[in-house]
């Protein structure tokens, strides 16, 4: 079995250009066409798990808008983003 020069080099490029800012607004995205989906973590705060990382956007429905609460790694204590609504 032989390789050719550039195996992998697409996939390794598609790994790479995922980055956490773009993770986080594609979560964004998501959370916007579809608000309710995530579930309710704390009173009305919901939380959505963010792909390929271990964060999660904290945000509330409130008139209608998405307010994000916080965005905290998912091994963090609660208490923490719980203060900041």
């Amino acid at each position: 079995m032989s390789k050719t020069p550039g195996d992998g080099t697409k996939l390794a490029a598609k790994a790479s250009a995922t980055s956490s800012s773009d993770v986080v607004a594609a979560s964004l995205e998501s959370i916007c066409a579809n608000p309710e989906s995530a579930p309710l973590v704390h009173g009305d705060i919901r939380r959505q798990l963010l792909r390929r990382f271990p964060y999660g956007l904290f945000y509330r429905l409130i008139q209608g808008q998405v307010v994000v609460v916080a965005c905290f790694h998912a091994k963090r204590s609660p208490r923490v983003w719980r203060s900041r609504h």
